[in-house]
């Protein structure tokens, strides 16, 4: 089981299920997490990113409970080798963190564009020397936010253990996404967790049938999810955990499924 108020609702860009959501976070003492940010284009021009900081200052002005943002998942790569294309990354990754410190928001999410099928002769090595230089780098700058890396692609846990081992920060955690182990992985589910138990610090909790990347509502999928709860359960670290679908009746069925499987404790 997991706490009910360490659930967050998924915060989206469309208008009517953002307002639903928002007010069933606040009536149930839930969390929130942002994904307006996902889209780098968000960021395309300085009036885009001040709209969007008036836009959520407003929204969160007497929002009582935890948040986090969802920082730009596409084209995100930290160990791009052109150095021009690093410095766009790192402009959209510093751009969140802004965004993020401006709004009051302590916890964000990035991806680390990591593919497992690159497999070329060292090149893992190079691509986490070239990581943990990246996210030390951003940690120093940014002392109040702490970062959360999550898995999409990877095979196993090797890669993102590695990384949050070397960088070595308090402020560097993991984000375990379900829904990406049930499609990409490619080992046992406990070993992600006897891996990375002490940096899970952060859950996305979504469905599907292990083929593709559907977010389907928990429950509606192939994904064991008793095993997943007992899991949960064996961890020290108590992470906030996110019903990351992207409709109003994904996330009613996926809290129904939630309750009616005793998978929610107060």
């Amino acid at each position: 089981m997991i706490s009910e108020y360490n659930l967050m609702v998924p915060l989206p860009k469309k208008e009517n299920f953002k307002k639903k959501v928002l007010e069933y976070a606040i009536s149930n003492k839930l969390g929130l997490e942002m994904q307006a940010f996902v889209d780098p284009n968000d960021f395309s021009t300085k009036k885009k990113e001040l709209n969007r900081v008036e836009e959520y200052k407003k929204t969160l002005d007497k929002f009582p409970n935890f948040y986090s943002i969802h920082g730009p998942i596409f084209d995100i790569k930290p160990h791009a080798v052109d150095r021009e294309i690093l410095k766009i990354v790192k402009k959209r990754v510093e751009t969140t963190l802004s965004v993020a410190k401006k709004i009051n928001c302590r916890r964000v999410i990035f991806h680390t564009g990591y593919n497992p099928l690159i497999s070329a002769e060292r090149q893992m090595e190079y691509i986490l020397d070239a990581q943990v230089k990246f996210w030390t780098d951003i940690l120093s700058k940014y002392e109040e936010i702490t970062i959360c890396l999550e898995n999409m692609w990877d095979f196993t846990p090797v890669f993102l253990k590695l990384l949050v081992e070397n960088v070595n920060s308090k402020r560097l955690g993991i984000c375990l996404d379900i829904g990406h182990l049930n499609v990409y992985n490619k080992t046992r589910i406990d070993i992600w967790f006897e891996e990375l138990k002490e940096k899970i610090n952060h859950l996305h909790l979504h469905d599907n049938n292990g083929m593709t990347d559907e977010h389907l509502a928990i429950g509606n999928g192939n994904v064991k999810w008793q095993n997943i709860f007992d899991n949960i359960e064996s961890l020290k670290t108590n992470p906030e955990a996110v019903i990351e679908v992207d409709s109003e009746d994904k996330f009613y069925a996926s809290m129904k499924y939630l309750k009616q499987n005793n998978f929610l404790k107060r």
